[in-house]
């Protein structure tokens, strides 16, 4: 799976004929940064979620086993219905590609 990612629009210094100019480009670039460091928060925050779960799914299969972990899935399953819903979906599809 690919990823494309767009960076943000560069302008050239040289092409700013104003001090005004120069403002406005300051405070759109602001908006940009802003943006960006919200999505990277976000990122993080999902991230750190994904691997505390899986972490916890792993202890409990290692010291417990496999029905430890398999209570872990289902109760984190319970948590994020979309998720669930979502997987479900895929798995579906994928059992329908496989018949024809």
């Amino acid at each position: 799976m690919s990823i494309i990612c767009q960076g943000p629009v560069l302008r050239n210094p040289e092409t700013f004929s104003s001090i005004e100019d120069l403002r406005r480009e300051l405070h759109r670039l602001n908006g940009v940064v802003m943006q960006q460091f919200s999505t990277i928060a976000h990122l993080n925050q999902s991230g750190h979620q994904a691997t505390m779960a899986l972490e916890t799914i792993l202890r409990a299969y290692l010291g417990e086993g496999a029905e430890a972990a398999s209570a872990h899935l289902e109760s984190y399953l319970f948590r994020y219905p979309r998720l669930r819903e979502h997987l479900e979906d895929q798995i579906e599809s994928q059992r329908r590609r496989r018949m024809h």
